[in-house]
């Protein structure tokens, strides 16, 4: 593979990250990092002690049947005949490359019942990252919105097991329809179901939120889709697909959310991932993810924790960090190795 971007550290090197500025509870003067000063914090440790706030117990959301795996690289797992190539080809587009003490925790691991556990794996595997210095590659993948109106917040949605779920192998007893798409003189037929809500869900939020899509997906597969939910290409202001994604090793797909030209205060993520929001830890809600299940209602609580919460919030951070604490716990990790 051309290109890689290696990172490469000795055990002496310190992590690279700027200096932590101060963080405090919602109720206490808070200053964060800038857009450009944050990449990654030390962090280790075991979380069960931790005071998670999980998702339908701490007020918001509800979770879903579990599945085989996390499509959130859905095209990729097609046929190599069928499969569309990758994006890109610069030295920066190539996977990133770790050292050798990283575990990746999958997304499928993030359902109904085990949402701490999944937190507490996921964030103690972030260690193996923190040595990146993404700002070459940040500065490569930037991409501008035009100016929001009436000063919305924006608010950045995955894809795959999140609005939707893509059954590859066409294991599920139904579906809500079917995809198609030619690639290379290939038909492609890839049935999805769509998490309980979504129209409804979507059409609300666009009243409220400037909406955008990010997706670690391939365009070729992920346009179908939103195309179908979004004919008129009223909802979605910008879409965003695996490019814009920082790849480590071809399973951790980090959207940074420094390559839009916004306030990291006024933009939240919504992801089954939590490694989607690694960079950026308070800005990011994680949603469990979905297959098939009917009784789901996921975006139910989460469009009503976005309109109580986070429209009007001055700073979506200082909202997300009292209710899900991810940075709060990584900095107690940080402190604690270091002892």
């Amino acid at each position: 593979m051309k290109g890689r971007v290696i990172a490469s550290f000795s055990q002496e090197e310190k992590p690279y990250y700027s200096e932590e500025k101060s963080f405090e509870k919602c109720e206490k003067e808070t200053t964060y990092e800038s857009e450009d000063d944050f990449a990654f914090f030390d962090l280790f440790g075991d979380l069960e002690e931790q005071n998670l706030t999980q998702p339908g117990e701490g007020g918001y959301p509800r979770k879903p049947e579990p599945a085989r795996s996390d499509a959130s690289q859905s095209v990729q797992h097609l046929p190599t005949s069928q499969a569309p190539p990758e994006r890109g080809g610069s030295a920066l587009s190539a996977p990133i490359c770790l050292h050798s003490d990283f575990f990746f925790v999958d997304a499928s691991y993030n359902v109904q019942g085990n949402y701490s556990d999944y937190v507490s794996k996921a964030l103690q595997s972030l260690l193996g990252l923190r040595y990146i210095n993404y700002s070459h590659i940040i500065e490569e993948k930037k991409n501008r919105i035009e100016q929001a109106q009436n000063g919305k917040k924006t608010l950045i949605l995955d894809l795959d097991e999140t609005l939707i779920h893509s059954d590859l192998d066409n294991r599920l007893p139904r579906h809500d329809h079917v995809i198609t798409f030619t690639y290379e003189d290939h038909d492609v037929h890839i049935p999805i179901n769509f998490r309980p809500g979504l129209q409804e869900f979507l059409k609300a939020v666009s009243e409220n939120f400037e909406v955008v899509v990010f997706t670690a997906s391939k365009q070729e597969y992920a346009d179908v889709i939103l195309n179908f939910l979004d004919p008129g290409n009223t909802i979605f202001k910008k879409r965003l697909y695996r490019e814009s994604c920082i790849n480590v090793e071809n399973k951790v797909f980090i959207k940074d959310l420094r390559i839009l030209n916004r306030k990291l205060e006024d933009m939240v993520i919504v992801d089954n991932s939590l490694y989607a929001f690694a960079n950026q830890l308070s800005n990011g809600i994680l949603i469990n993810s979905f297959y098939d299940d009917q009784e789901d209602t996921e975006l139910s609580n989460l469009l009503s924790y976005l309109q109580q919460y986070i429209h009007n919030a001055p700073d979506v951070r200082c909202v997300n960090e009292s209710i899900f604490s991810f940075r709060t716990i990584l900095e107690g990790l940080s402190k604690f190795q270091s002892e």
